[in-house]
């Protein structure tokens, strides 16, 4: 874990502070078995020391593994970490702003004591900016359940994309074709409700 300053593409906007956590939570274990003298090789398999492995799936938006145990059932799991591998999309290719509220801790120069003081920040983000200072989770409580995420369209030119469910005699759309102005001129992006893709998509435990 280490410190980073995002620098954004908005003209005029402040470049902030954020921490980036590591990239992967993964562990790669090493083979226990011993090799035979004036040899660099051994015979047959690998053996691991380790008795519990956990799932080899990621999540496409951070790249942390599952920390569930290989070859489990339902939905993976994990804590995940900075949206390194994703970029913001801004309807009409404005920009959006967060406020963040972060306590750090000053040296009182003529007390020698640390004081915790709160900074506020504001974080302004468009089109094409990385996605790298937000956490998985915790953008999507901070954007709440209203939001939507895009995701690579799969359908021919004469497939549809829009997937719609009923609830409560409602019906909606949970993924739908993404116009033009709703992701920076692209095309070829779909639409979906957070609860679809974080349960369809990533297959991971809905927040």
């Amino acid at each position: 874990m280490k410190k980073k300053i995002y620098k954004p593409k908005t003209v005029g906007a402040k470049s902030f502070e954020y921490v980036s956590h590591i990239k992967a939570n993964g562990k790669t274990y090493k083979c226990s078995q011993v090799l035979p003298k004036y040899k660099k090789m051994h015979d047959g398999k690998h053996k691991c020391r380790e008795a519990l492995h956990t799932c080899q799936s990621t999540c496409q938006a951070c790249s942390y593994y599952c920390t569930k145990p290989f070859g489990h059932s339902g939905a993976h799991s994990t804590v995940h970490g900075n949206m390194s591998n994703c970029k913001f999309m801004v309807e009409n290719n404005t920009s959006i702003e967060f406020s963040e509220q972060t306590t750090k801790w000053e040296m009182d120069c003529a007390t020698s004591i640390a004081k915790e003081f709160v900074e506020n920040t504001v974080r302004v983000y468009t089109t094409g900016d990385t996605a790298e200072a937000e956490i998985c989770d915790f953008f999507c409580e901070k954007m709440g359940r209203g939001h939507f995420h895009l995701i690579k369209c799969d359908k021919h030119e004469n497939g549809s994309c829009d997937v719609m469910e009923t609830a409560n005699n409602d019906t909606y759309y949970v993924r739908r074709h993404a116009s033009a102005d709703e992701c920076g001129g692209r095309t070829d992006l779909d639409k979906v409700t957070h609860k679809y893709y974080w349960e369809r998509y990533l297959n991971l435990r809905t927040l």
